[in-house]
C-alpha cells in the first residue's frame, strides 16, 4: 500500500468558502476559488497594506485568503473568516483612501 501523494491540492479546510471557477459564492462576498475584477481590487487594496504581494490576476487564490484572514483578525472584523464581505470590504476601502487599482 503507498502513502496519498502530499504534493498535489489540498481541500478546504471546514469553515472555507469555495465558489466555481469564474465566479462569486451566492451572496456576492468573494471567497477562496472566486475570479473577476472584485477579486483584482481586493488584491490591490490588500497589497498597498503590504498584506498580499501576489499578482493582480483576478483569482481568489489562498495567498489571497491569507491576507484577508490576517487583516480580519488585526482589526477584529465579523465576517466569516477569508471570506471579503460587508465589514472587510467597508474597513479596507476606509484604509485604502477608497481609491481602486484604475482610479
Amino acid at each position: 500500500m503507498t502513502a496519498p501523494d502530499s504534493t498535489g491540492p489540498r481541500p478546504p479546510g471546514p469553515t472555507a468558502r469555495v465558489a466555481p471557477a469564474g465566479r462569486l459564492p451566492d451572496d456576492g462576498a468573494p471567497a477562496l476559488g472566486s475570479s473577476g475584477p472584485q477579486v483584482t481590487e481586493l488584491q490591490w487594496r490588500l497589497a498597498r497594506l503590504a498584506l498580499y504581494d501576489g499578482p493582480y490576476d483576478g483569482v481568489f487564490s489562498a495567498a489571497v485568503e491569507d491576507a484577508v484572514l490576517r487583516f480580519q483578525r488585526t482589526r477584529g472584523l465579523d465576517d466569516p473568516g477569508g471570506v471579503h464581505g460587508a465589514a472587510t470590504r467597508e474597513a479596507l476601502r476606509a484604509e485604502t483612501d477608497g481609491k481602486g487599482p484604475d482610479r
